[in-house]
């Protein structure tokens, strides 16, 4: 198995049929054909359901296809990394989308005395840049509890509260008042928020499950409901109402994480190490 054969095995599993895909990576198709093959030969499994029009990835296929894409994109990150070494160093960020804004800051403010650098940022909720961070795909990432530890050294950034996010909300209003409204809320909370409402012994209902704190405000500002996000998600947001819930807990920690025994750059140690003396302040 070599990266040629991966990247035509992507190509006519993205594509749908070898011919689409022989036309795609400018060859003829007996040859891509013969590659591919070789590689179910050596794999010991048939990758592909071949139809009389279209192709579809068997079970084992879908398996390699995760792989492969993992793995050309880690290639393609460590070429980059390589021809700019000599004049730039990468350094590969996963960022949540709630706290892009503040991470920018950090960056922006890092980079005054450390231009040397290429970012490369990765935008995905906190499980995917958790599996990128493993696969290597990513050096360090800023992501929001909870999410399972999984060997990652983790710098608290800040503690961010849970608000309610609506249109025409009083000014102050607690777990009661939410309790009678269509809540939309981040898929992973639900369990935390459960139990802050099961504590004070009141149900609740949602409207709407979501994994995003730009979809939940952009549910809330077309009428969908009540939002409850992160307040760091929505500072900007002035067109609606941002009230704390008097009688919740519920808080999380923005943290950047990264394996410790991972390979780094000299920029990505030192951007790691600009975070930590941001965290003592």
């Amino acid at each position: 198995m070599d990266v040629k054969q991966l990247n035509y095995f992507l190509t006519i599993a993205q594509e749908g049929s070898i011919s689409s895909a022989a036309r795609k990576l400018y060859m003829s198709q007996p040859p891509l054909s013969a590659q591919m093959k070789l590689l179910e030969e050596e794999l010991g499994c048939s990758l592909f359901i071949r139809g009389s029009k279209n192709i579809t990835l068997t079970e084992e296929g879908k398996i390699l296809y995760q792989r492969a894409e993992s793995i050309l994109n880690q290639i393609k990150s460590t070429m980059l990394e390589i021809k700019e070494a000599s004049r730039f160093e990468v350094v590969r960020v996963g960022i949540i989308s709630s706290i892009v804004e503040k991470v920018s800051k950090i960056l922006s403010d890092f980079h005054l005395t450390n231009d040397k650098v290429i970012y490369e940022i990765t935008e995905a909720n906190t499980y995917r840049l958790l599996e990128l961070l493993k696969n290597g795909t990513i050096s360090v990432a800023f992501v929001r509890e909870p999410y399972p530890n999984g060997g990652f050294k983790q710098i608290k950034l800040f503690e961010d509260k849970l608000v309610a996010v609506g249109k025409d909300l009083p000014e102050n209003l607690d777990l009661t008042y939410l309790s009678e409204k269509p809540l939309v809320l981040y898929r992973r909370w639900i369990e935390v928020i459960r139990q802050q409402f099961d504590s004070i012994d009141i149900p609740f209902d949602y409207i709407c499950l979501n994994d995003d704190a730009r979809t939940t405000i952009s549910m809330v500002r077309n009428g969908l409901g009540v939002g409850l996000v992160p307040l760091s998600s929505v500072e900007k947001n002035t067109d609606l109402d941002i009230r704390n819930v008097v009688d919740s807990t519920i808080s999380t920690s923005v943290n950047m994480v990264y394996l410790p025994n991972s390979y780094k750059t000299t920029s990505c140690s030192k951007l790691i190490k600009y975070i930590e003396e941001i965290a003592k302040k």
